[in-house]
C-alpha cells in the first residue's frame, strides 16, 4: 500500500516537471539531476526515461 503511494506521488512530480529551454540562467546539471530522482521514484525504466524526458525540453 505504501509503494502504491510512493508511486502515485512521483507520477504526480513527473506531471510537474519543470521544463528545461537551455536558457544562460538554466542549470542543466541540477535539471538532469531533479529529473533523475523523480523518474526514479517513478520507477521508470531507462528507455522510458528517454521517452518521458523529451517532453520536458523546449
Amino acid at each position: 500500500m505504501e509503494e502504491q503511494i510512493l508511486h502515485t506521488l512521483a507520477k504526480e512530480q513527473i506531471k510537474r516537471l519543470v521544463k528545461f529551454g537551455g536558457a544562460h540562467h538554466e542549470d542543466v546539471v541540477k535539471w538532469l539531476s531533479d529529473v533523475e530522482e523523480v523518474f526514479t521514484r517513478a520507477q521508470l525504466q531507462p528507455s522510458n526515461k528517454l521517452l518521458a524526458v523529451q517532453s520536458y525540453l523546449i
